[in-house]
This record gives structure tokens, C-alpha cells and sequence, in this order.
């Protein structure tokens, strides 16, 4: 993954497909190999942090006590109202919300959300004058330039929180039903992630725009993935069957598709109804977490709404 970010970053060097954002908070720096390496290393290891936000969320929103109830044999603990809002159409049914799987998805999502949240509050506030000098002066100097404007650090916690989607989803169907699995497939923690990102950015004022330029650039790793042969994410390399004579640019659409955000027709509505389950469920298995949630001194994140 660290090898991918970085050729992508490099990448965006060749290419008309350039990332703004990316550009403008690195200044008159030049997009280098260096460069590219350290801005790897930056988002890597916010991925790392995005991945103990996600585990640390587990723990403060009480999942774990949902957990232990289901191994006793309490059977789920909450019971779905009939007035559900999910459409008859959905390929999943209003019973089906009570699922054990279900629940178990819902907390990935809730621990998802909450990662991304505080991924964003700590980067807004880390000291960049304490970064250790192990890093050597070239890659402090891009960690300081990056985490040093709101564009920059908005860019890094959405690309680290997309890596660690595309690591722990890579493989998973995009239209799988809901009862059917017990994690989300990539397409809809992607899914979720424009969501929250949304969300934050409506409450910050800032430009959404950002949030598809990093789309853009997983969309880079992968194709870069795909060309080199590396094989990280392996059905997306099967699915693009890229050919050297061709751009990587024209791969960007086999790729969004790959990622579920360019669907045809019938696969989207599907999609589209999987959402309507999927934030039904959520917003019945909130008050369970709202009651279990530990006391904390972080702020928690109202994700339901967020549909």
C-alpha cells in the first residue's frame, strides 16, 4: 500500500488528472521522488491511526457490550418498529434489520464513521513542531507543509481513511445483501466515507470538491496496482486487464465502477435500495449505542443524520 501511494502521488506528475489540492498545499515544492515517498509515509501512517480510531470506536461506542449480549444468547437487542421507512422493493427485508450480521455491519460502519471524525480532529490539531526528527528533514518538511492548511490536512485523513478501506475490502462484492455478510463490501464503506466526509465538510465550510480528488487518487493506486503487477487488489487488477500502450487514465472508469460509483442502471438502484436498508438499520441500533456508549472525553460524532 505505502509502494502504491507513493507511485500514485508520482503519478499525478504525467498526468492532466493533476490533484489541486494536493498541489496547492505543497506550495513551491516540487512534486519530486522524495516528495512522493514522504507524502506516502504521511498517509500511511495516518491510515495506521485511522485504523486504531476504528478500534478504539469499537470500544467507546459499546459495541462490545452488544457483542457479548449476542454470545449469551439475548437474542437482538432491539426490536424493529413497523413503521420502517426501507421501501418494499429493497432486496432486503424489514425482519432482515434485526439480523445478527446486521448488526455486525452497522457497528464497522459506526466505528468507520467515528474514525474518520477523529482522524480529521486530531490531524486539525497535532503540534507539527513535535514531529520526530527520525523522519530525516525531508519528509518533515512535506509533513509540516501538509498538516500546516485545512485543504491539506482534510486531504491526508481522506486518503489514509480510503486506504484503509480499500485494505480491509478489497475483495468484497459491492451488492452483497446485507444479512449476508458480516463486514461491509468496499463499495459501501467508499459509500459511506463520501457521506461522513460530507457531513463534516457541511459543518466546516469546506469545499467538497476535495473529497473527489481523493477518490481520484485511490483510483491512481489502483491502476498503478494493476499496471505493475502487484496484485494488492487482485480483482480490480482482473477487472482492468490493463494493457501497457494505455494511459492509466483510460482505466479511471473500469476503476470507478470496480470501487461501486459507477454503476449501470440496474446494479445502481440495487445499490441505491442497500443504502435505504443499511441507514434504516443504523438509525434503529443508534439508541442501543447511545445507551452502551462509554464516557469519553471525545467528542462523538451524530452519524445517523447524515443519510
Amino acid at each position: 500500500m505505502n509502494i502504491l501511494v507513493a507511485a500514485a502521488v508520482r503519478g499525478l506528475r504525467d498526468s492532466p488528472e493533476v490533484l489541486p489540492v494536493l498541489l496547492r498545499s505543497l506550495g513551491s515544492r516540487q512534486l519530486d521522488d522524495r516528495t512522493a515517498v514522504a507524502i506516502a509515509q504521511l498517509v500511511m501512517s495516518s491510515a495506521m491511526l485511522f485504523l486504531l480510531f476504528h478500534e478504539a470506536a469499537h470500544l467507546l461506542r459499546g459495541h462490545l457490550a452488544g457483542a457479548a449480549a449476542e454470545d449469551e444468547g439475548e437474542g437482538p437487542p432491539l426490536a424493529i418498529s413497523s413503521a420502517s421507512s426501507v421501501p418494499y422493493a429493497a432486496p432486503i427485508g424489514r425482519r432482515d434489520l434485526s439480523h445478527p450480521n446486521v448488526y455486525s455491519r452497522t457497528i464497522e460502519f459506526d466505528a468507520d464513521i467515528q474514525a474518520f471524525y477523529w482522524a480529521r480532529l486530531y490531524l486539525d490539531h497535532i503540534d507539527t513542531a513535535l514531529l520526530s526528527d527520525e523522519l530525516g528533514s525531508e519528509s518533515q518538511e512535506v509533513f509540516r507543509i501538509l498538516l500546516s492548511t485545512p485543504d491539506g490536512r482534510r486531504w491526508v485523513a481522506l486518503a489514509a481513511g480510503l486506504c484503509f478501506h480499500l485494505a480491509f475490502s478489497a475483495n468484497a462484492s459491492r451488492l452483497v445483501k446485507l444479512k449476508d455478510a458480516t463486514h461491509p463490501s468496499r463499495h459501501e464503506r467508499i459509500d459511506l466515507a463520501i457521506l461522513s466526509d460530507a457531513a463534516i465538510a457541511n459543518h466546516n465550510g469546506e469545499d467538497p470538491p476535495v473529497l473527489w480528488e481523493c477518490v481520484d487518487f485511490v483510483c491512481h493506486m489502483i491502476c498503478e496496482d494493476a499496471s505493475n503487477g502487484a496484485l494488492v487488489f487482485e480483482e480490480a487488477a482482473r477487472q482492468l486487464a490493463r494493457r501497457p500502450d494505455q494511459p492509466i487514465s483510460a482505466y479511471f472508469e473500469e476503476t470507478r465502477v470496480w470501487l461501486g460509483l459507477s454503476l449501470d442502471e440496474t446494479s445502481a438502484e440495487q445499490v441505491h435500495q442497500q443504502r435505504l436498508a443499511l441507514m434504516e438499520s443504523m438509525r434503529h441500533w443508534g439508541p442501543i449505542f447511545a445507551r452502551r456508549q462509554v464516557a469519553s472525553t471525545l467528542p462523538i460524532l451524530p452519524w445517523w443524520p447524515v443519510a
